[in-house]
């Protein structure tokens, strides 16, 4: 029963939170209300997002981990003055990536894993592709996924810093989402994540992947020598645990993170 009464009262406060924020910034929408109320788990990025980030800027998504598509699609609709770089290592995933945006030219699809070093590796493929990696899940956190290690594939590895992105005059929005990989991943980009102005990071906070440590102390380490500073935590399914065992945390450069203030929620207008 308490559990019950635990999951509604979250919900409720999820939306809630997410419509005061909607009701002080700017580019969302108003129709974005309603998607809220429905799909609260979909609309919790892009409402924190542009607490620091403006709908109306123009911004760079380099969507590494970028599976079918969706994020970066959800990112185009609301940052309409953008462009996005989509990385995906497993070649059937990456066939529907790139049919989804051929006839989009603000999306680029490059297929590769991520990693600190360049070469080939082998990267397990699951049914659900959204849990493929060059990982493997310990055996506590399987039995909670059910992965089928159904077969592996030969991939191309590179480093962020290895790969021809070019940063014009825009904001570089990056998502990281790499199964169990994120601390290679930043270490091989330090150069491009410097540049970055927020980062969208999947990571771990329990033993989630064999022979790896949790990831979120790391990588916090690694992503101050690039000047980003955790400032949100999202929300996380309940599923396995009261307690996030992974979760995606929003980074913002240091001079970004003046805009949790409520004096910035609703500003004086402008004479």
């Amino acid at each position: 029963m308490l559990g019950k009464l635990h999951h509604y009262a979250h919900s409720i406060e999820v939306r809630l939170f997410q419509l005061c924020e909607l009701s002080s910034l700017s580019g969302l929408g108003k129709s974005f209300a309603g998607e809220i109320w429905r799909r609260p788990g979909n609309t919790e990025d892009w409402v924190n997002l542009a607490r620091f980030i403006d709908p109306r800027e123009k911004v760079m998504l380099l969507d590494i981990g970028a599976n079918v598509g969706g994020f970066t699609s959800d990112f185009l609709s609301i940052y309409r003055n953008s462009r996005a770089v989509c990385i995906e290592p497993v070649s059937s995933t990456v066939a529907q990536l790139t049919k989804r945006f051929s006839r989009d030219p603000r999306v680029q699809v490059v297929r590769c894993a991520i990693s600190d070093t360049d070469g080939m590796i082998t990267i397990n493929v699951e049914e659900d592709s959204t849990l493929s990696s060059l990982a493997r899940f310990t055996e506590q956190t399987n039995d909670y996924r059910r992965t089928k290690n159904d077969r592996t594939e030969q991939t191309p590895l590179s480093r962020i810093d290895s790969l021809s992105i070019h940063k014009l005059d825009e904001l570089l929005f990056v998502k990281i989402d790499v199964q169990g990989f994120e601390v290679e991943a930043i270490r091989g980009g330090m150069r491009t994540l410097t540049g970055a102005d927020a980062v969208l990071l999947e990571c771990t906070f329990a033993d989630e992947y064999e022979g790896k440590e949790p990831s979120f102390s790391p990588c916090c380490s690694l992503l101050r020598e690039c000047g980003l500073y955790p400032i949100v935590f999202q929300d996380y399914g309940r599923a396995l645990s009261n307690y996030a065992f992974e979760r995606d945390v929003l980074f913002v450069k240091r001079e970004l993170l003046g805009k949790i203030y409520f004096r910035n929620y609703f500003p004086a207008p402008t004479p």
